[in-house]
Parts: C-alpha cells; structure tokens; sequence
C-alpha cells in the first residue's frame, strides 16, 4: 500500500494510467503538476524527492496527497478563485474596450483640454 495516498498496491497501475491520460489533456500547468505529484508518489517517489524535484513545499505535497486520497482525480482539480464580483456585464466591458479603442476624447463628450 501507497502510505501516504493509502492506495492498494494492486490499484497503482491502473490510477497511474488515468493520471498519464489527465495528464495528457491538460493545459494548465498548475494543474498538470498536481497530477504528476501523485503520479511520482504513485511510483515510489517519497515526499522529499517529489518536493525537491517539483521544487514545491513539502506541505504542498501532503496537501496533494490529501486531495487526491479524499476525492480522487476530481479532488485535485483546481477551484475557481473568489473575489469581488465584477462591476460591468461582458457586454458593457466589450463597448468600453471598443469605445476606448476606436473614438477619440472629443467623440464621447470629453474635453481633451489641459488645464
């Protein structure tokens, strides 16, 4: 048994091939190195090699470890940031960006005039 990932050694290879598989699709890197901690962990590597190789905290990788031991491939999946919700529609945004980029001061009521 994996320890750290508590998986069967008779489950490595079969989660070591989704994980090449989810590994080759993917287009973030911040994700694709998520799947190749485990990947190293899966194949023997100890905490301390993948942390030095991967250059990422030790705690990262017990965090990865965590993740993927609770809820699989899904729990590695990285969530969409929180923030301050956005003022202005995608439609307003689009006609400001294209009111900036084609008129001049004078076309939108504004005084180009310095003091």
């Amino acid at each position: 048994m994996i320890m750290l990932l508590r998986v069967p050694y008779y489950e490595v290879e079969e989660r070591i091939k989704a994980l090449e598989e989810a590994m080759e699709n993917e287009k973030n890197m911040k994700q694709y190195m998520r799947y190749q901690v485990i990947r190293m962990l899966l194949k023997g590597d100890s905490v301390t090699v993948v942390s030095e190789r991967l250059n990422k905290k030790r705690s990262t990788i017990y965090d990865y470890g965590q993740l993927y031991r609770k809820n699989g491939l899904e729990g590695l999946k990285i969530k969409p940031k929180s923030g301050r919700p956005r003022k202005l529609s995608k439609q307003q945004e689009q006609e400001l960006s294209e009111t900036v980029e084609q008129k001049t001061t004078s076309e939108v009521g504004v005084s180009s005039e310095m003091n």
